[in-house]
């Protein structure tokens, strides 16, 4: 079940996050692009950079979310549709039950993320959803600004690494 927070960050740390990833205009030099395989034209690509190369930005977001161990913090960056194009379901981290997903927006836009069971998040600046991985989710393209900005974690919580990692004697 999925749970959705807004005003997720303290003003001052989501400035930082949203000022790194927009204002510096980071995304224009993202060492990578990444292509969903289900996705057959230019306007599918979105950018993506992996945030934990950035300890000092990403830190205060890692704190709030109690992660304890994290496997995944990028950011994506979503160039606009004509449509809401509703990406493939999918699971982050395939055979690991123990693992929670967030998604941070960044800005406000039509886009968000879908879940099979029919929920639909949008999104909006400092909101997060956060849920467990064995939830399939999408993403859906927004048609309203060039650009959709959001941070993607996968992470044990402290209370599921305890669980995973230590078992009573």
């Amino acid at each position: 079940m999925s749970q959705v927070i807004d005003d997720f960050l303290p003003e001052a740390e989501f400035t930082t996050i949203k000022n790194f990833l927009m204002a510096s205009a980071i995304y224009k030099t993202m060492p990578f692009t990444y292509k969903h395989e289900h996705q057959d034209n230019l306007d599918d690509f979105s950018l993506q950079t992996n945030l934990l190369m950035y300890p000092s930005i990403v830190e205060p977001l890692l704190n709030r979310l109690q992660a304890q161990e994290t496997f995944v913090c990028r950011a994506n960056v979503i160039m606009r549709r004509d449509e809401n194009v509703v990406g493939g379901f999918h699971r982050d981290v395939v055979h690991r039950e123990d693992v929670t997903t967030a998604v941070l927006y960044i800005n406000d836009c039509n886009g968000g993320t879908a879940f099979k069971d029919g929920k639909f998040v949008q999104s909006k600046a400092n909101r997060a959803v956060i849920f467990n991985n064995t939830e399939d989710h999408a993403g859906v393209w927004q048609t309203d600004v060039s650009f959709r900005y959001v941070v993607n974690i996968n992470f044990l919580q402290v209370e599921s690494y305890r669980e995973h990692f230590w078992s009573p004697l």
